[in-house]
């Protein structure tokens, strides 16, 4: 009898935590179904403006359309939420911050980047760039998590970086034409704030976030992030990036090998629907770039100067000179014309211009003075 309670109480303490649980999406069902279902997007006043700033900082749309630009969202979202939180401080939970490691190591890179100001090459160009850019950017990285205090938080976020996808696969398509450039593939080059590369890392966060999405939505989300994920495709066609290509690649073969809870037969369809849109929206002379990722060596970045290759063994030559702190945020441009070894070449060949350049000028003022000499008679050579 007393076993029988003590289950009773056991299972009724479960089931009081189940039905406590819109805090994790249950609403009272056991079943596994059950949390998918009711996943919805928290937008209290806080989240509300954190999910509108991700929106907004993620896609730039605001770029495109000047009557919002003149509202300087990014700057209004912020301060509005930063207003907010002092009014209501029991919004966030400081917890994510001091029991979680990522927050712990982005912390930490906000500690060494301020570090390296005062010891790099330029303190005043890592201070602008701190103060610009970098504190922004981690205020806004611990906001957001602290602001997290459930699972449909996490859910609201996640919704807020796919829609952004979304606005950049638009804009894409719609907006930003390709540029011929010096490749051998047409590829979206200026997208305001982003280049083709930029883009890709960008999209290869949205595209794992979009198939978590597809696994947790039912109806016309479903349909909503299906387009979305086929957007994300076009897209990355679109920016002619190697480097996206291969992290296409490399989420599909996570999403297909490493996935638990969707069906094969799934997983397969959406990779398939991917690869698809990805094919009719290649431009022309795409799959002759991507061809060059098998052959690397013929690549500019391994035999130019400007190349991957050289930039990287230039970095770590720059890290041995500076073990310690580094050569201050923001400073490796500053670092390619002061303590490169490009400066050193660079130094030799205008040594050797200016001597030529001299030599060509000593030669014209003879071959002036003979032909002076030609034609100016003899009795004023004296004045000459």
């Amino acid at each position: 009898m007393r076993n029988n309670l003590s289950s009773r109480v056991s299972t009724s303490g479960v089931n009081r935590r189940i039905a406590a649980g819109p805090r994790v999406g249950a609403h009272g069902r056991t079943s596994p179904a059950a949390p998918q279902s009711s996943l919805r997007l928290e937008l209290d006043p806080l989240r509300l403006q954190l999910f509108l700033l991700t929106i907004f900082t993620i896609s730039r749309v605001h770029l495109h359309y000047p009557i919002l630009a003149k509202f300087r969202p990014l700057l209004l979202l912020s301060a509005v939420a930063l207003g907010y939180v002092y009014l209501n401080p029991r919004t966030l939970t400081s917890r994510n911050v001091l029991a979680l490691w990522p927050m712990k190591l982005v912390g930490l890179l906000a500690i060494l980047a301020c570090c390296s100001a005062p010891f790099g090459l330029s303190l005043g160009g890592s201070a602008s760039f701190i103060l610009d850019y970098f504190a922004k950017t981690i205020a806004y990285a611990f906001l957001v998590a602290m602001s997290i205090r459930q699972v449909r938080d996490v859910y609201t976020y996640f919704w807020a970086y796919v829609i952004s996808c979304w606005i950049l696969a638009v804009m894409c398509m719609l907006v930003f034409d390709l540029s011929e450039g010096g490749g051998a593939v047409a590829r979206l080059a200026e997208l305001y704030t982003y280049d083709s590369n930029d883009l890709g890392v960008i999209m290869m966060i949205g595209l794992p976030l979009t198939l978590l999405l597809l696994a947790v939505d039912r109806g016309l989300k479903r349909w909503l992030l299906l387009g979305i994920l086929l957007g994300t495709a076009a897209t990355m066609a679109r920016s002619g990036s190697r480097g996206g290509f291969l992290g296409l690649i490399a989420v599909g073969a996570a999403s297909l090998f490493l996935v638990k809870g969707v069906s094969v037969a799934r997983r397969v369809s959406l990779l398939a629907a991917t690869a698809i849109a990805l094919s009719l929206a290649a431009p022309d002379g795409y799959w002759k770039q991507m061809s060059t990722i098998l052959t690397p060596k013929s690549d500019y970045n391994y035999t130019d100067s400007e190349g991957r290759t050289a930039v990287m063994k230039r970095g770590i030559g720059y890290m041995k000179k500076y073990p310690v702190f580094g050569i201050g945020i923001w400073n490796f441009a500053r670092a390619e014309c002061t303590i490169s070894s490009k400066v050193d070449e660079r130094t030799v060949i205008e040594s050797t211009l200016v001597e030529h350049q001299l030599l060509d000028v000593l030669e014209m003022r003879r071959k002036s003075r003979e032909l002076v000499r030609v034609n100016v008679p003899e009795r004023d050579h004296a004045i000459l």
